[in-house]
């Protein structure tokens, strides 16, 4: 299936479908900035739901627009230990970081208030 096959959003339609994403999610957390993990899911929904809102009521085809097929399970598994090796990576690097300028105390309790 070519570009011009595809029935999807222009330009403009997708430059707003990103504007309403932003605008949504500065409201809610201007809103509701709590360490709550309910306003995190909330902000965190409302990242994609502008985007299906969108799809739906104009009925461009889903899978097509968000580009679910199938992967090879190569690719996930390359993926997989490729992000394993990145994972340990910055991980080390955050610690080397962490070593020379200190986190601040109050962004970490504040991470830390969120984690548990």
């Amino acid at each position: 299936m070519n570009q011009a096959e595809l029935k999807g959003p222009h330009i403009r339609e997708a430059f707003y479908v990103v504007l309403a994403t932003l605008t949504l999610y500065l409201i809610l957390l201007l809103l509701i900035a709590r360490n709550d993990p309910l306003t995190l899911l909330l902000a965190e929904i409302s990242i994609v739901l502008p985007a299906i809102i969108w799809v739906r009521m104009r009925r461009y085809p889903f899978r097509a627009i968000f580009r679910l097929q199938n992967i090879n399970p190569i690719l996930i598994l390359l993926g997989l230990i490729i992000g394993f090796g990145f994972s340990i990576l910055i991980g080390e690097l955050n610690f080397l970081i962490q070593k020379v300028v200190p986190m601040q105390r109050d962004v970490l309790e504040a991470l830390t208030g969120v984690m548990v």
